[in-house]
């Protein structure tokens, strides 16, 4: 009892601190912008999503310069395809690995023939966005490489892709790839505590913003090497770009308490809706797929879930993503320290066996079980992942933490 208070507590915190959960907060007593109203009309939040869009587009640097070497050794044969399953150990892997299961994802789901995509075009795509990818703890390219394997791993389960369209399913991967671009390491908080040059030329959410522009100005790269979307027809691109932007900004955890509220009621309309269609019920009823708004919301429910997949993950892989989580933020909270800023509070203590244990509980419990518990009983196909993020809570035991 005493520990499951003291993890509500922290958590709450973290609410106040507006690092996860609470969908508006104010920073410099400004409002932040919300993604995602389930009080307005679907219609209404896709103007809303492409205003904001439209709006927040700036340049930044590419590290375009990058030598991509001999780029006729990737291809998409060089893999098996029946290896890129859930319990797939993403940190045992290699570039040439990670770009060929790229490739094989890209394919399998049908985008390079219906798009008409260029292998080297796809593979310089790959490449770039790789080498635009710092390397702290977590924030990497292993974690981009796995959350996009795990929105492939969903989109390509027929009932939920019979609820989305090709176009939609080619955002998903695009955007679930790209979505930390030349992350710092750090979060939009201690951006703007310190008042980075990235928290005055963003809008907020400063860190998706930035990576958005950046996914942006790849796919639109003037020279056109990485240009994969040249099968696309002028319509096809602009909705394109859309959803991608939706998808990235949806993995700014301000949102995260309203694409499971979007989620439980979904999964209510299911429960609800058994009875009279059966298994075909959350397509035909739940996610109408001649209805824009609802994919765009799937979409952007699938990638934040994608970027919330770790503990979904095989034990050795949950544990790894789990310890790379931690360090991140301890690191941060060094810094703070360091510049004498106010402390991140969830942050405290994560060198010390309880304090990450307790750390995981409330990570699990109130962030990750909501959101898959909810996906999962809309869609079947998705229920192991869930079992398994309630698995990880389970491995918990406070009277072993030593070991």
């Amino acid at each position: 009892g005493g520990i499951n208070v003291s993890v509500t507590a922290s958590v709450r915190t973290m609410v106040r601190e507006g690092v996860c959960l609470q969908p508006e907060f104010e920073v410099r007593n400004k409002k932040r912008f919300s993604m995602v109203n389930l009080h307005q009309e679907h219609s209404d939040l896709l103007h809303q999503l492409e205003a904001h869009r439209r709006k927040t587009t700036m340049t930044a640097t590419i590290k375009g310069d990058r030598q991509l070497g001999d780029i006729t050794k990737y291809s998409s044969s060089r893999v098996d395809i029946a290896e890129l399953t859930w319990a797939m150990d993403v940190f045992s892997t290699q570039e040439e690995f990670q770009v060929n299961a790229l490739l094989a994802m890209f394919e399998s789901a049908g985008c390079i023939k219906r798009f008409q995509i260029e292998t080297d075009a796809l593979v310089r795509f790959l490449l770039t966005v790789r080498g635009n990818y710092n390397n702290p703890a977590f924030h990497n390219f292993f974690h981009a490489f796995s959350v996009c394997h795990a929105a492939w791993m969903m989109v390509t389960e027929s009932d939920v892709r019979g609820c989305l369209s090709d176009l939609d399913v080619f955002a998903v991967l695009v955007a679930s790839l790209c979505h930390d671009l030349d992350h710092p390491g750090v979060n939009n908080d201690f951006l703007a505590k310190i008042d980075d040059p990235l928290a005055r030329k963003y809008e907020k959410p400063v860190l998706e913003n930035h990576h958005w522009t950046l996914t942006e100005q790849i796919l639109q790269d003037p020279g056109r090497r990485c240009d994969v979307t040249s099968g696309l027809t002028d319509s096809e691109s602009e909705e394109f770009l859309e959803t991608v932007y939706a998808a990235i900004m949806a993995t700014d955890m301000a949102v995260h308490k309203e694409i499971c509220d979007f989620l439980a009621e979904k999964a209510a309309a299911v429960k609800e809706a058994e009875g009279e269609n059966g298994a075909d019920g959350p397509k035909r009823v739940v996610f109408k797929k001649e209805s824009k708004e609802d994919r765009v919301m799937l979409v952007r429910s699938l990638v934040h879930a994608a970027d919330l997949s770790g503990q979904g993950m095989e034990p050795q892989v949950a544990y790894g993503f789990g310890r790379r989580v931690l360090e991140e933020f301890h690191a941060q909270l060094g810094q703070e320290r360091a510049k004498g800023l106010p402390e991140s509070s969830y942050m405290k203590d994560l060198e010390t066996p309880l304090g990450q244990a307790k750390a995981q509980l409330g990570f699990i419990s109130f962030v990750l079980i909501p959101l898959w518990g909810a996906l999962g009983s809309v869609f079947a196909s998705v229920r192991p992942v869930a079992d398994r993020v309630v698995e990880r809570m389970t491995e918990i035991d406070f009277d072993r933490l030593e070991e």
